[in-house]
């Protein structure tokens, strides 16, 4: 009976897969990536649709030079509700095989237009050890630990009191650049609430891009989720993009931010105005924009102190910034996580 329950589960599988594809998104598929080849969505600016040549240019990567495409060597990729995904090989003039996906959706007609034709989408950067149970104990204990040790006699107290005392003494390196980064932020929100089209590109866009770390596997549970975010947002956005960038004389730190506070602030903009779900998320805003605005004023704050206290010194105290911007992080991952699975579903 092994081998009949087997392959029933097979064909369920294939059977899923086949019902999945649409005939008619099959065919708006190759008529996208034909037309893209040929040069049929490059960025033109069209009075009647201002925001046509921006949503072409977030969701349209350029065309390879007399690229070519032979459709019959189609894959199919996801269906996600009225929207499915195709993979296509495109050789390029050089010869060299590069593999798009071209994204169809399905209209209220009954239409299917292509939406988005980009590189084939990255594998997910999270490593896949993380979504184990016991990953999700271990880190859950962490946290514990971590929050207990800030608030008690142990070096991570003392790294935090450190951290603190380097940040009063360039005060004022810290007023101005959380002025500047919030500032640039709401700014960020002022214009996405004024021009709610961009706001929605900019969200869909981002939304894809954090898809595609994998994220969104983590989100069987509230501490899974809390791990995911929390994993992400210190190596991709504390360490990798802010701290980084904050060795090379300080400047790249803050930014490198300015661009992507500015992005954000766009893609969160309430454009259906201030309801619960606005206001829910207001605390994560809060908290993890301020863990890379500490680690950014860190960075030009350590090149104030090196004529005081020397290049080495001040180098490497900036280390120090790490730990309340991890504390932040952790906070913000554990609420964000209780938020989008506990408490966001209360007020729908």
């Amino acid at each position: 009976m092994q081998w009949f329950t087997r392959t029933l589960m097979a064909l369920w599988v294939v059977l899923g897969v086949a019902f999945a594809q649409t005939p008619a998104a099959e065919q708006a598929a190759d008529a996208a990536v034909r037309t893209w080849l040929a040069g049929g969505f490059t960025t033109k600016i069209d009075p009647e649709d201002p925001w046509k040549a921006l949503r072409q240019t977030l969701n349209f990567q350029p065309a390879p030079r007399d690229g070519r495409v032979n459709v019959a060597l189609r894959e199919f990729g996801t269906a996600e509700g009225n929207t499915e995904t195709y993979r296509y090989p495109v050789a390029d003039r050089a010869g060299n095989l590069l593999t798009y996906d071209v994204t169809v959706t399905r209209g209220t007609d009954g239409t299917w237009t292509p939406t988005r034709i980009m590189p084939e989408a990255a594998q997910a950067s999270l490593p896949e050890s993380l979504k184990s149970p016991l990953a999700t104990v271990v880190f859950a204990l962490l946290s514990v630990a971590f929050v207990v040790a800030a608030f008690t006699n142990t070096f991570i107290r003392e790294g935090l009191r450190r951290a603190l005392a380097i940040a009063r003494e360039t005060l004022p390196v810290y007023g101005v650049i959380n002025a500047l980064l919030y500032g640039v932020f709401a700014l960020g929100m002022a214009f996405g609430v004024s021009f709610p089209e961009a706001a929605r590109e900019l969200g869909n866009l981002l939304g894809g891009s954090l898809r595609q770390t994998g994220i969104l596997d983590f989100a069987s549970n509230v501490p899974s989720l809390a791990l995911g975010i929390f994993t992400w947002n210190f190596m991709s956005g504390a360490f990798l993009t802010t701290y980084v960038p904050g060795l090379f004389l300080g400047v790249p730190a803050p930014l490198f931010n300015l661009a992507r506070f500015f992005a954000i602030g766009v893609a969160l903009a309430p454009t259906e105005g201030l309801g619960a779900s606005f206001w829910l998320h207001l605390p994560v805003i809060i908290i993890e924009l301020q863990a890379y605005i500490f680690i950014a004023c860190a960075a030009v704050g350590w090149l104030f102190r090196w004529p005081r206290v020397g290049f080495v010194r001040a180098w490497r105290d900036y280390a120090y910034s790490l730990l309340p911007a991890a504390l932040l992080l952790l906070i913000g991952a554990w609420y964000e996580a209780l938020e989008i699975l506990v408490l966001v579903p209360m007020f729908r």
